[in-house]
């Protein structure tokens, strides 16, 4: 894009807590006139979709205080950044009902203090078979460190079909969705299809609604980064109105 090439030789790769702020100040000082509207317009719907949620409102403020848009493109981008602000970067991430094998009730908080990266899958699906497999590796790369990987499953049983001695492993947590709580889950986690992911962080808050599947190599890396992530992006200065 017209500003990547720019941001990146200033320390503001795309995987940057600070990205999508650096490019609006970079829009607001680069564009004069209509085209100065048009571009901060288009890097605020960006920052909906996939920055953070605390950057998005504190930009569209600023935005409807100096950028002189018209009111329907102002009222466009307050119905976009509404359409959005579920399960989006820097949200508390939505309620997720759990029961453990013994029928014991989980809820996220417990997880507080630590990233929370949570499968859904569902054992009978050729899909999330060949997921599984992976998870053993992954989780032995993070032994010991302040991560968990809740298994949530959405069907009765499937904590037996786990890879074998992951379902012991002290940061893994195998779980059921309950029958009746399956379809508001699918509803506010996004879930179309099955296996689908999602990272929490430290703080309880959605770090990333669409995390890298288990069988990614990428993935490693992604996580390894993670950590404090949810700070960093508190951490940015942002424009203010």
């Amino acid at each position: 894009v017209w500003d990547e090439d720019r941001l990146r030789a200033e320390g503001k790769p795309l995987t940057d807590p600070g990205y999508y702020p650096a490019c609006y100040q970079l829009a607001a000082t680069t564009f004069k006139g209509a085209m100065r509207s048009i571009i901060m317009g288009r890097v605020l719907l960006e920052t909906f979709r996939f920055g953070h949620y605390d950057h998005a409102t504190a930009m569209l403020a600023d935005y409807a205080a100096t950028a002189q848009a018209p009111p329907a493109w102002l009222a466009l981008l307050r119905r976009d950044l509404e359409a959005h602000k579920d399960l989006a970067i820097g949200t508390p991430a939505p309620p997720l009902p759990l029961r453990t094998d013994e029928g014991d009730s989980l809820r996220l908080a417990v997880y507080r203090g630590r990233l929370v990266y949570v499968m859904f899958w569902d054992s009978r699906l050729p899909l999330s078979q060949r997921e599984m497999p992976y998870l053993k590796e992954v989780v032995k790369q993070f032994a010991g460190k302040p991560i968990v990987f809740v298994s949530a499953a959405f069907d009765e049983g499937a904590t037996k079909k786990l890879p074998a001695g992951t379902a012991a492993a002290p940061s893994v947590e195998p779980a059921v969705v309950p029958a009746k709580a399956r379809p508001k889950v699918r509803q506010s986690y996004d879930i179309e299809a099955l296996p689908s992911f999602v990272l929490i962080a430290e703080d309880g808050t959605v770090l990333d609604p669409k995390p890298k599947r288990l069988s990614s190599r990428a993935l490693l890396d992604d996580l390894k980064s993670a950590f404090g992530k949810a700070a960093a992006y508190k951490a940015v200065r942002l424009p203010r109105p």
